[in-house]
């Protein structure tokens, strides 16, 4: 099951071998594999051919006696001729060669051309103007990068050289990297310095990782053969095992998956499954969507919008770490991409800059969902954004995919944080104040960059870690609730501010799902009434929605009694919707502890763990309560986001007036407030009552508090304002 507005990828016929670091190329609609490993201790000694137009493998083809099963470099006219230099012949961690040959895709015969002037491992190649350009790879002892760059004449086929000449070395050594042509020049992309060697005097050269390797997010392009290297913009997350999944459509540039970690000590690797993208006229990199599983050294191809992706390595499920070698073929159907929802003008604070986002954890809940729509926002802004997840579960990485959101290791992060213009923190939670305490032991400097941005308002809980707060940059509050809450508790920094945040693509799908501007109809794949059919909601019944995680101070228990109350002694046709159970475990704990009367307005159809989709049950709605009582009674809600989103379309809301919530209901105009405590599940009662006999009223009472959430709460709002904070330091 593929993940919400991601990719759709398809798999094709499978491939007739595994492959594993096997080089590729194309001619016409026909898709060449060549070589690669099995497994650590067999190779493929074959080309096999995938005839695209039939969507088929349709032949193989003998390599000659001494042709590189891996690590080798290829290049294609894309009509006739294929090229390969270097390599490694033989299984586990065989010497390099020097060896040059072409394919005659027509003649189907080999023909060697003169050496490489050295030996070369992992190299990368293009035939650019004329010429053969085969740049850096590593030396003999498979482990030294290279910076070398040589080039060759080729007329169809042959050499028109005797010998390579040397040209301009790229500025950052390296193997395993990519490179593609775009707009005429030649592209070179990520790679690795380092690599596994063989155990010294084995007669087998049998592999040992015990060896460190350093990850090139450096990225070069060349516009003349003879020119000087210019340095683009830095891959999001820097990969290697690229050489044969980076490539141009539409104008762009795309690299497929890699490789993007090896821990110098405990030597595990980490893999990923971004597509990242870059568009040189922008000059930045995007994450363009995901893989279906994490994949390193794929061999992929572009032709009519139709990418390929055959072999590699994937990760194990549920892990970031390298699994079995594959045959699968992956397919996709390229489509351009939907514009973004919102962009500031640039210039801008953002444009250009660097910055690391910290996440407490990568879940669907109000936290990790802001930092997430942030991120997507500064990097349309310009900015050169990268997202770190403190407790490091592969699992919530998929979250930030749907985002688009670049996730990068664990372990890079503190480098990057040394690099980066601004640094935030997103949380008062332990993890992510143990990240900064940790990285300020590599980067001293970290807190005159370093944003806090704090969305509790239990002082309480989150008041042991808070001790870095105060030495920060800047910190940024979602209300003047948890503004106050905090100031008397430690010292703010000079720099603070409130700035509560509305989701730009949350808009796109109120504009989507209503299809007027004052919120009173619907679209037809939002329909209203199918909706509350599917939650088992009659057309009289009123419908009061709540959406948060499931826990005692949020107030979900009160609310389930109080409208159990409504129900059973005042006869009123209520129903409880429930959005934000941890699990599925504790859901049906719920439901089964609960009284008679309350299931009266309960129903398994109207209970739900974190969704994505909460437009469509705001849609069905009638009336939104948000019911946070903090702790003993007495914080409330530090903002409530979710209540601005229930606003945004249309839904009367209702909420405790403490903490952030009387901050957005202004009571009696764009909703009703009442107390915390039982007084005010009382007073919400008689709220909902009067609420459920003047439907007129509730309506009215909806759509003022929708006027005033897209008033108020507008992207572009939130964006410039964190702007001028960012300004400030």
């Amino acid at each position: 099951m593929r993940r919400p507005n991601n990719l759709q990828w398809r798999f094709g016929p499978v491939c007739p071998v595994y492959a594993y670091d096997a080089a590729c190329a194309q001619i016409g609609d026909h898709f060449y594999l060549f070589g690669g490993y099995t497994n650590l201790s067999t190779v493929n000694d074959t080309a096999h051919v995938f005839d695209r137009a039939r969507s088929a493998w349709t032949s193989s083809i003998e390599l000659p006696p001494e042709f590189p099963n891996s690590h080798t470099a290829v290049a294609a006219d894309g009509v006739r001729y294929i090229y390969s230099a270097g390599g490694q012949v033989g299984p586990q961690c065989r010497p390099a060669c020097a060896r040059v040959y072409c394919y005659d895709s027509q003649a189907g015969s080999w023909t060697g051309l003169p050496d490489l002037p050295d030996v070369r491992y992992a190299g990368t190649m293009q035939l650019w103007k004329g010429r053969l350009h085969f740049v850096g790879g590593a030396e003999k002892d498979r482990w030294t990068p290279c910076a070398d760059h040589w080039s060759i004449a080729i007329e169809n086929g042959r050499a028109a050289e005797e010998d390579w000449r040397t040209e301009t070395p790229i500025p950052v050594p390296g193997m395993h990297r990519g490179s593609v042509l775009l707009n005429d020049s030649l592209y070179v992309i990520g790679g690795q310095q380092g690599d596994f060697v063989a155990i010294a005097g084995d007669p087998e050269f049998t592999c040992t990782g015990e060896t460190r390797e350093d990850y090139i997010g450096e990225c070069f392009r060349l516009d003349t053969p003879t020119g000087e290297w210019v340095r683009i913009a830095d891959l999001p997350v820097a990969a290697s095992h690229v050489d044969f999944s980076v490539l141009s459509h539409d104008g762009k540039i795309l690299v497929v998956g890699g490789q993007i970690y090896k821990h110098p000590e405990e030597f595990y690797l980490r893999l990923t499954d971004a597509v990242q993208q870059f568009d040189p006229e922008t000059g930045n990199w995007s994450i363009f969507g995901t893989l279906p599983y994490r994949l390193k050294i794929p061999c992929a191809g572009i032709r009519d919008d139709r990418l390929i992706c055959v072999g590699g390595q994937r990760a194990v499920i549920g892990s970031d770490r390298p699994g079995p070698i594959s045959a699968d073929v992956l397919e996709l159907t390229l489509k351009r991409r939907d514009q973004p929802v919102y962009a500031m003008p640039r210039p801008n604070r953002f444009a250009g800059k660097s910055i690391l986002l910290v996440a407490h954890e990568l879940s669907r809940t109000g936290a990790p969902l802001v930092l997430l729509e942030t991120a997507q926002m500064l990097c349309r802004a310009g900015a050169h954004v990268r997202l770190v997840s403190a407790d490091d579960k592969v699992r919530g990485f998929d979250l930030a995919a749907e985002y688009d959101v670049p996730v990068v290791p664990i372990e890079s992060s503190f480098d990057l944080a040394a690099k980066a213009d601004f640094v935030v923190a997103n949380t008062l939670d332990q993890r992510t104040e143990t990240w900064v305490r940790s990285c300020l032991e590599h980067v001293p400097g970290l807190l005159k960059r370093l944003l806090w941005w704090i969305h509790e308002i239990d002082v309480e809980f989150f008041r042991p870690n808070a001790g870095l707060v105060g030495k920060s940059a800047g910190v940024l509050f979602d209300s003047d609730a948890g503004r106050c809450s905090w100031a008397n508790e430690i010292e703010l920094p000079e720099t603070h501010t409130i700035n509560p945040a509305f989701s730009a693509a949350f808009m796109a799908r109120v504009e989507k799902d209503l299809a007027s501007g004052d919120g009173t109809a619907i679209r037809a794949g939002a329909s209203r009434q199918m909706i509350r059919a599917r939650l088992g909601v009659r057309p009289d019944d009123f419908l009061v929605t709540n959406i948060g995680t499931f826990e005692t101070r949020k107030g979900q228990l009160l609310l389930s009694r109080t409208l159990g109350a409504l129900a059973s002694e005042r006869k009123l046709p209520v129903k409880l919707l429930l959005i934000g159970f941890r699990s599925e475990s504790r859901l049906r704990r719920f439901l089964l502890s609960r009284s008679l009367s309350e299931h009266r307005v309960l129903s398994r159809k109207r209970l739900f763990t974190a969704t994505p989709d909460t437009g469509r049950y705001l849609v069905a709605s009638d009336a939104f309560v948000m019911n946070t009582q903090g702790v003993d009674n007495r914080s409330g809600e530090n903002f409530g986001r979710v209540t601005t989103e229930a606003m945004a379309y249309g839904v009367p809301v209702l909420g405790t007036s403490a903490g952030g919530t009387p901050e957005i209901i202004r009571h009696g105009e764009t909703g009703l407030l009442f107390p915390v405590g039982e007084a005010g599940q009382a007073m919400l009662a008689d709220q909902l009552e009067g609420l459920i006999g003047d439907r007129s009223y509730a309506r009215a009472l909806g759509l003022a508090g929708r006027e005033h959430a897209l008033k108020a709460y507008r992207p572009e709002l939130f964006m410039k304002k964190l702007e001028a904070l960012f300004d400030k330091f």
